[in-house]
This record gives C-alpha cells, structure tokens and sequence, in this order.
C-alpha cells in the first residue's frame, strides 16, 4: 500500500512539472522578449539624436535588429523617415566595406544571405514599402574593401562629430580646431564622413572664423593668421590626393575669405 502510495506522489509530482514547465517556459520568453524590445527601443533613441555620419557605428546594431526583427525594426522607422533613409544610405560603407580585400567574398555571401531571408520575411502590410526600399538598397549594394572606416582617425572622426553635434554649452574653440586639424591630417576620413553629414560640415564652416581664427586678444591675431595661411598651404597640396573635391573647394574656400581677428 505504502509503495502504491509512493508511485503516486512521484507521479503526481511529474505530472505537476510537465503542466508548469510550458508556464514556466513562457514567462521566460516574454521576459526576453520585453528585454530585447527595451533593447531595441534604447537602441533607436540613440539613432534619432544621430545626425548623420556622427551615429555611423549604429548602423550595424540596426542591421541586426533589421536580420532578427524586421517588423519591430520597421515600426520604429516608420516614425523617422529620415532615419532610414540615413540607414540605407550609410549601410554599405558600414556592414558591407571590409578593411581587406580578401572578406569582399564574404561579404557579398553575406549580403544574399540578407536578402534570401528578408525575401521570404513575413512583413506587416503596413511596412511594405519601407520593406521593399531597404530589399532595393541591399540588391544594389556592392562590397568593397576600404581602410578608412577601420582606422583609428575614423574612431577619431566619429568622436570629434559626435562632440560637434552635441556641442551646444561647450566653447567652440575646444572642438572647432580639432576638425580643422583632422582635415589637415587626414582630409579623406574627414570628407568621407562630412560628405555622409553635410548639415554638420555647413554649421561647422560658418564657426570656423569665430572658433578657429578669432583671438581673446589683438596680439594673438598675427599668430592665428600665420596659422591660417599655413592651413591654406596644407590644403592646397592635398588638393589632387582627396577623394572628394567638392567639399574640399569649399573649405578651401572658406579658409581664403575669413581672416583671423579679435574679439
């Protein structure tokens, strides 16, 4: 009697554990899930106070939340239109460019990968048309190999926008000699990521006189002069190795017609 008694506590117990593990099961998954959707959330805050090239190392995070959450990925697109157009338009250069030429292959196997997946993807009608933007981008990429993202100028870069955006509060001279400075030592990464940001390199031209060229005192004024004609001269023979001549004619430019001066 007792051993009937035993067998049918254990089973009991067993079946009492085979009914909750689905629950339990189940409130684990909704809590990683509300994990990831905050995750995600957090993750397009900090899209939206991009402006432009400044945010370009979010671009990957967003790739993989476009991979595994297409729908969620596109709903919060849907409120930023210009979000995603600065997505698709900085995509290639920063999932689909490797440092050496060798990965090109790999990547190209990784882009149809994309494509073959997002392909079959069940979207939400509503987010159709953004769906068959980003599966148009992603057919017209072609990966490339390039140094200039992988770099630590472009870490540089990225952080020197990235301060100049949010400069609001913090004196111009502390940021505004810096860019100068990296477009005199590695114009091609300062253009690559300014040509992505074109808002930021105009606001930034139009500061140049006041946070470059503009002296506390009348006796630093022929120091910063000889410091702009210098930068003129630096500009100027860079002029057949840069990559992009439009912007650099216009900072050369801006460079001739300011002067420096005092406060």
């Amino acid at each position: 009697m007792k051993l009937h008694q035993r067998l049918f506590r254990k089973l009991a117990t067993l079946l009492l554990l085979v009914c909750l593990t689905p629950m339990v099961i189940s409130v684990d998954v909704m809590c990683q899930a509300t994990e990831d959707s905050s995750k995600i959330a957090q993750l397009f805050q900090e899209w939206q106070l991009r402006d432009g090239a400044a945010f370009w190392g979010l671009v990957p995070e967003l790739y993989a939340v476009l991979l595994n959450n297409p729908n969620e990925f596109y709903r919060f697109m849907s409120e930023d239109s210009s979000g995603f157009e600065d997505f698709l338009a900085n995509l290639e250069q920063t999932v689909f460019t490797n440092r050496y030429d060798t990965a090109v292959s790999h990547l190209e196997d990784k882009r149809r990968r994309c494509l073959l997946y997002l392909g079959r993807a069940n979207i939400d009608s509503s987010y159709r048309n953004l769906h068959k933007k980003a599966l148009e981008t992603l057919r017209s990429i072609r990966p490339t190999f390039s140094e200039i993202f992988f770099s630590l100028d472009a870490y540089h870069m990225s952080d020197l926008l990235r301060q100049w955006q949010l400069r609001y509060g913090v004196p111009l001279m502390e940021i505004c000699p810096k860019l100068l400075q990296m477009a005199l030592d590695n114009p091609n990464v300062f253009y690559e990521f300014m040509r992505t940001d074109t808002v930021q390199f105009n606001s930034w031209l139009k500061e140049l006189q006041n946070g470059c060229f503009t002296a506390e005192e009348a006796s630093g004024v022929p120091g910063l002069e000889k410091k702009r004609l210098e930068a003129i001269r630096r500009l100027e023979a860079a002029s057949d190795d840069v990559q992009d001549h439009v912007l650099h004619g216009r900072l050369l430019k801006v460079m001739k017609q300011i002067t420096a001066t005092s406060r």
